[in-house]
């Protein structure tokens, strides 16, 4: 293996954020100017006829020093081999290219080449090695029935033609937060729960241009997080279901992650472990995390099966906090997709249930009510004691776990008007993972000005409470307009 970089030298320093422009590989490449071409680009390669990988990155860098670190990836996602390089560029453009040489021992199957830079992941390629195969024994016992081949990069990469983008829509029809599903049967789109819950009605698009309106599901599980669209699907082929178990810890799954809105990109995830975790089920654990955006998207074998649905919350109702018009100041962090739900949870007789639409789902309290715009709430928390007669909460005073033998659970809001003042009726209330309500504050009325800050605090009784996962909404004109989530213990 031998490594060669193109930059241009200089005694500058910087760490700043790059953004990975893109990944080409081929069977050989050439230095044409200050630039470099993969000749014939592809991603699968045949031993012998090729005789080594050549994968080129190129990343917008501001200049400065970087430590690039390059590790190849074997089949099973051990190591197989790697190497830091210290460069430094005066330009916006950092480009490296690696080859690695085929060799007749090596394992076939899906290899990656994985990039970090000063530490952090910035890219990575997964790449097919397919290897002649090997005479057999003489003498030797029939074989056993060959299970189906792993499919190549290039063919797993077809499958995202039955993936789709999902925006929930609200009730005036505008995009409150985007998802991945995928074709599970015919006009059947398998997703999170998350990525339906508190939805007026979706916008599915197919492709670029394609799209259709949809409103009803076949079938859900709040707690399991996962729920089936019923929409039109045209001739996307639906995805095979693997089976039960189908994989071990350790080994490499693929997904399809969407870094950039509307984007798709295929890449591998290493499985960390799996989980029992009442009452929510099975969950399947995996690293790297993929992004927000595709929650929902299936997490498929090397075959190209599905064994599981990315999401699996243990925080049903989280996810209704992703409306672009709420202050980031105001929003309770959002785990990444560590998770998946195993597709096995979805019964295929779900499939075929009688459709339920999105408002009355809504209206049964079956969705969780997403999260209204309201600007003149500033913060708001949940604690264990708070100085009743100071407006400042101080810093760490947040608390989210509580014991049953705690005096009191406190949940604050302060305010201020943005434009003008006015009075308004505020309340809050904690209900369970079933978003059936447990307690309900009563409503009191707060002056909200404009030249300072209004607090109001709401106290309830953790021993009333059995230990478990709770929400805690604030409401403002009964609108929901912040929210938490917190824990009771004995």
């Amino acid at each position: 293996m031998r490594v060669l970089l193109l930059c241009l030298l200089t005694p500058l320093f910087a760490q700043h954020p790059l953004e990975l422009l893109r990944v080409v590989a081929g069977p050989a490449g050439r230095v044409v100017g200050d630039n470099f071409v993969i000749d014939s680009p592809r991603t699968t390669f045949r031993f012998p006829t090729d005789k080594e990988v050549v994968i080129y990155f190129e990343w917008k860098a501001k200049p400065g020093k970087y430590l690039l670190t390059g590790v190849w990836k074997r089949p099973d996602g051990r190591p197989s081999s790697l190497s830091d390089i210290n460069l430094e560029t005066p330009t916006e453009k950092l480009q490296a290219y690696w080859t690695f040489a085929l060799n007749p021992d090596m394992d076939p199957g899906i290899w990656e080449l994985e990039v970090r830079i000063n530490g952090a992941r910035t890219g990575s390629q997964l790449f097919s090695v397919e290897m002649p195969p090997k005479p057999a024994a003489p003498a030797a016992p029939p074989p056993a029935a060959e299970k189906p081949a792993a499919k190549s990069m290039d063919e797993l990469y077809q499958l995202r033609n039955s993936l789709v983008w999902i925006r929930k829509l609200d009730d005036a029809g505008k995009t409150i937060d985007t998802a991945t599903g995928f074709v599970i049967a015919k006009d059947r789109i398998a997703t999170a729960f998350q990525a339906v819950d508190g939805a007026s009605r979706f916008l599915i698009e197919r492709g670029p241009g394609i799209t259709t309106r949809a409103s009803e599901l076949a079938a859900w599980n709040r707690l399991n997080d996962w729920a089936v669209i019923i929409a039109d699907t045209g001739d996307a082929p639906p995805l095979s279901r693997a089976p039960q178990g189908d994989f071990k810890v350790g080994e490499r799954l693929i997904v399809f992650n969407a870094e950039q809105p509307g984007t798709r990109q295929i890449g591998g995830v290493d499985i960390t472990g799996t989980q029992n975790a009442p009452p929510f089920g099975d969950r399947i654990h995996m690293n790297p995390p993929p992004s927000h955006d595709a929650t929902g998207g299936p997490l498929l074998t090397m075959k190209g099966a599905v064994i599981g649905i990315i999401g699996g919350s243990l925080r049903p109702g989280l996810r209704t906090w992703r409306n672009a018009d709420v202050p980031a100041t105001l929003i309770f962090t959002t785990p990444l997709n560590a998770s998946a739900t195993p597709l096995s949870l979805l019964p295929e007789s779900a499939l075929s249930r009688k459709p339920v639409d999105c408002q009355t789902l809504l209206a049964q309290r079956t969705f969780t009510p997403p999260i209204q715009l309201w600007p003149g709430i500033s913060y708001a928390g949940t604690t264990n004691a708070l100085d009743k007669k100071s407006l400042v909460t101080p810093q760490g005073a947040d608390v989210s776990t509580f014991r049953k033998s705690d005096p009191e659970l406190l949940v604050y809001a302060y305010f201020k008007a943005a434009k003008k003042s006015e009075k308004v009726t505020v309340s809050a209330a904690i209900v369970d993972l079933m978003n059936t309500p447990i307690a309900r504050a009563e409503p009191a009325k707060v002056n909200v000005r404009t030249d300072t800050l209004s607090r109001i605090a709401f106290t309830f009784s953790p021993a009333r409470f059995t230990p478990g996962i709770y929400r805690v909404d604030v409401h403002v004109e009964d609108k929901p307009v912040w929210r938490s989530f917190i824990t009771i213990t004995d």
